[in-house]
């Protein structure tokens, strides 16, 4: 192979220093046996940034990186291996490891129609966890910083929310632990684990804010909820009702036609791609 001209930051997607010290070890390992690769693994990353920014073909890539075959052989590989998807989601324990600070809000986009605030905790938990069997994911201690300190430092609220201490706002929130904890008292150090991953929205009996009650589990807070409840699915069946034969007729035609639009353009990238 002929050698590779070395500068620093040739192009502007070049990785930094920093940015592969971050890189490298999510990449593969060099087998302990057999031949090594004889390629700069750094030299690789860099070219697939390069084609991914200037979206031009294998076959033009700059001639001071390694040849396009060998860049399309190892890009090949980590897509199988699914290893872009690894780098940009990394597992939550990294992050919180690497003293990050995390929160964690629904800003009205939760995924469940109720807005349950514990279950979404969960599934952030769980969505950004190294799907391998030995994968550690967030403790409940560190969901609940990411849901009350965390959050608020998010919100760009005073140091002292979301924490309970002597002059600070009284933000509280009582949940009932009967279905929870089930009949037996749980001990106390399993309380927090129990509602972390079994706590459900319907549990709260009370909320309060700067010292003020939002809700509490009363008949007037659950009729109020009902009607808002009731609102909601209102809303949701006139949508449904406003889905004519012609609406679906229409929006059949325009997702058909995009899907033949991006079959396309993957088709035009095939012929330029290097065969197998």
């Amino acid at each position: 192979m002929a050698s590779i001209e070395r500068k620093t930051k040739r192009y502007p997607t070049d990785l930094t220093d920093a940015e592969w010290t971050a890189l490298a070890p999510f990449l593969l390992k060099p087998a302990k046996r057999g031949r090594r690769p004889g390629v700069d693994m750094r030299e690789i990353v860099n070219a697939i940034r390069d084609m991914t920014r200037r979206g031009a073909g294998w076959r033009m890539l700059p001639k001071d990186v390694p040849p396009w075959q060998t860049v399309y052989w190892w890009f090949r590989r980590f897509v199988r291996l699914m290893l872009f998807q690894t780098i940009h989601r990394p597992p939550l324990s990294s992050i919180l490891a690497a003293g990050c600070t995390l929160a964690v809000g629904t800003d009205n986009t939760a995924l469940s129609d109720d807005e349950d605030y514990l279950r979404e905790l969960r599934l952030a938990a769980v969505a950004t966890r190294r799907p391998e069997v030995d994968a550690e994911g967030a403790s409940a201690r560190q969901m609940l910083a990411a849901a009350t300190r965390n959050g608020a430092r998010a919100a760009f609220l005073p140091l002292n929310c979301g924490v309970l201490e002597r002059g600070a706002p009284a933000d509280l929130l009582a949940i009932r632990l009967d279905r929870i904890a089930g009949e037996g008292s749980a001990p106390p150090g399993e309380l927090l684990d129990l509602v972390m991953g079994r706590g459900r929205g319907c549990d709260v009996i009370l909320t309060m804010t700067d010292g003020t009650i939002r809700y509490r589990a009363q008949d007037a807070d659950r009729a109020r909820l009902d009607h808002w409840r009731s609102v909601a699915l209102a809303l949701a069946h006139r949508r449904s009702e406003a889905e004519t034969a012609e609406t679906v007729a229409r929006m059949r035609t325009e997702v058909r036609d995009h899907y033949r639009h991006v079959t396309g353009l993957r088709q035009a990238g095939a012929e330029d791609a290097p065969p197998d």
